[in-house]
């Protein structure tokens, strides 16, 4: 059987990821491979505006490393973006110019929207949602999308500047963080998400995203990172108030020995566990599910999964 291969990137503000899978004559694809690497693209960008020359060079690396991987694996047709991190700098055409030119992927920088709604595709492609009502969240390194739905279908959505490596630059200042920085960035996220107008009668409630799948890592106490296992976990609030106390408590040094905790991580992950903390009161309810698939995953649906 002739299958057509295709990889999606997704650039954000923390990490770079691409996602490469077989379509299958139903249109529903298969895993050939998903990679990750910690790039921090936006480290800085809050402050200063601007990608700094350090964040390009990991970033560019990665993506060589990504567009040798895709020749490798036969791809026929990729799409690339990018995200928050990018749409903050003021040298984002300069950065696309340099990726295009070094690793002849061609990046496009997508809307708050445009992010959100990929997102959820993503998400509840991994579960039996049908006529359910769902919100679906990604706290990413530079902003935060909800995204509501009916379904398979997106109802409203919205993107905030609320990220884990955004805020953790601006507040989390200490090593290790103190409680009044801590209780500073809880006060910034809850003014923000006071704003959202969230639904009424959700029934599914589903996080995506390096912050969500990490802490669901840490819960199960994996050594080895596996999607597998992580996809589907629920999280409760109680296990968010135990992982932003157990990581406030520590330096980043310390943080980068917990198990299931990816190292390049540990400084920005009590800032995403407040963030979450955050969404979570202002939804007003008690646990989620963890999704590992997301923007990527949406990413490859919407562009190739429908021809």
């Amino acid at each position: 059987m002739q299958l057509s291969r295709y990889a999606t990137v997704d650039v954000g503000s923390n990490s770079a990821l691409m996602y490469i899978a077989d379509r299958l004559q139903d249109k529903t694809f298969k895993r050939v491979g998903d990679v990750l690497s910690v790039t921090k693209l936006g480290r800085g960008v809050y402050t200063t505006g601007l990608i700094s020359s350090e964040a390009m060079d990991r970033t560019v690396g990665v993506l060589k490393s990504f567009a040798g991987l895709m020749e490798d694996k036969g791809v026929v047709g990729y799409a690339a973006i990018g995200t928050m991190a990018l749409r903050m700098a003021r040298n984002a055409e300069d950065f696309l110019k340099r990726v295009k030119q070094e690793t002849g992927i061609e990046l496009e920088i997508i809307d708050g929207h445009e992010e959100a709604k990929l997102s959820y595709i993503g998400a509840v492609s991994g579960f039996d949602v049908r006529d359910s009502c769902v919100v679906v969240f990604d706290i990413g390194g530079g902003s935060t999308e909800i995204v509501y739905g009916k379904g398979y279908d997106v109802r409203s959505m919205v993107s905030l500047n609320v990220g884990a490596l955004t805020l953790s630059e601006r507040y989390l200042l200490s090593n290790p963080a103190t409680q009044k920085e801590l209780d500073e960035l809880l006060s910034f996220a809850d003014v923000q998400f006071s704003r959202v107008n969230f639904p009424d009668r959700v029934r599914l409630v589903i996080g995506v995203g390096g912050n969500v799948t990490t802490m669901a890592s840490v819960k199960l106490g994996l050594c080895r990172y596996d999607p597998d296992r992580v996809h589907g976990v629920k999280l409760a609030v109680n296990d968010v108030i135990y992982q932003m106390k157990l990581y406030l408590s520590m330096s980043v040094e310390e943080r980068r020995h917990i198990v299931g905790l990816e190292p390049e991580r540990a400084d920005i992950i009590l800032g995403g566990a407040a963030i979450l903390y955050s969404l979570l009161k202002s939804l007003r309810i008690d646990s989620f599910f963890v999704s590992d698939r997301g923007l990527r995953h949406g990413l490859m649906i919407e562009r190739f999964g429908k021809s």
